[in-house]
């Protein structure tokens, strides 16, 4: 025998949306929903009185009308999105991004030892070993610092804490950098555009 399933104003709310408005027009609750411990008791209502219920032509109006406005605010909390994304990309549309540019020989040394002092922290702080982590410093990872050390690009990503549309201005930011990137070191063009690409796709 199937297990008639019961439901508290809780889980009415929860499963057919219905408001306190609806809830008013409750009949008597029927059963007993029994929480973890003895001493939780909430009145319930069987499926077939809450079937009864919801044939109610005044609940059924009222679930009409809640759904109208549910669709309101989320129609309302989109537009809301829209204009805070707008005026954020807006903010960062006159960013100036500064690339410095280092002898060829100088920055891969200063990118091997930031690579090197990456893998020292990460052995002492989390007790992680690789033999093969330890690696010479290829393009991906000179351009990783060009970017990190070189620009102004962390600075500019701290613009983008808790704020609405900082998807959409993470890529912004990006474009931007990695354009600048590209005018000061055009020798990495395959790198940066594989790494902007990465970017664009998050």
């Amino acid at each position: 025998m199937v297990k008639e399933k019961i439901y508290t104003k809780t889980a009415l709310k929860r499963e057919f949306g219905l408001t306190d408005k609806c809830l008013a027009y409750l009949p008597p609750a029927d059963k007993i929903w029994y929480g973890r411990y003895k001493s939780q008791r909430y009145p319930a209502w069987s499926e077939s009185l809450i079937q009864n219920f919801l044939a109610q032509d005044e609940v059924q109006l009222l679930l009409v009308m809640a759904t109208k406005r549910r669709a309101k605010r989320q129609q309302a909390a989109q537009k809301a999105v829209v204009t805070k994304t707008n005026a954020l990309l807006a903010e960062l549309a006159d960013i100036k991004v500064q690339v410095e540019r280092l002898p060829k020989k100088k920055l891969k040394c200063l990118t091997q030892a930031s690579l090197d002092d990456w893998y020292m922290y990460r052995e002492l702080n989390y007790h992680s070993y690789d033999e093969f982590a330890y690696h010479e410093a290829t393009d991906w990872d000179i351009v990783n610092y060009i970017r990190h050390n070189l620009t102004n690009y962390d600075d500019e990503l701290t613009r983008l804490a808790n704020r609405v549309g900082h998807q959409e201005g993470f890529k912004l930011i990006s474009r931007k950098i990695y354009a600048e990137i590209l005018k000061v070191y055009p020798e990495y063009r395959t790198t940066i555009e594989k790494q902007l690409q990465e970017h664009l796709s998050r």
